[in-house]
């Protein structure tokens, strides 16, 4: 999917935008003045528009380590997703007090050893 900004908007969310472009393969156009200026795309994408054999080594290591902490962290945030439909449906107030029995009941063991 394409998405497009105007260059000020760019500007004052870079960071969102990278996140977008980095985690959802998102495609943005950027314009300056109502003009196409730029494009940000997901790295990967963007090695397939290079003729073969530019790409500097060092950057396609980086891709290739990229693409792997990507992975991971996809996988990380599957799995996160799954186990937090598996927990319960409970208030911060229980979990807190659940969290502090649990460090007490702890602490009381040590003391004992």
């Amino acid at each position: 999917m394409v998405k497009i900004i105007n260059a000020t908007e760019a500007k004052n969310h870079f960071g969102e935008l990278i996140q977008q472009v980095y985690l959802h393969g998102q495609h943005l156009i950027v314009k300056k003045d109502k003009i196409p200026v730029v494009a940000i795309v997901p790295i990967a994408d963007y090695e397939h528009l290079l003729p073969y054999n530019t790409t500097p080594p060092e950057i396609i290591r980086d891709i290739k380590q990229g693409a792997k902490q990507e992975a991971a962290a996809k996988r990380l945030n599957e799995f996160l997703n799954k186990l937090h439909k598996k927990m319960p449906d409970t208030s911060e107030r229980k979990a807190n007090r659940d969290i502090n029995k649990a460090i007490d009941g702890i602490r009381k063991a040590k003391k004992k050893q």
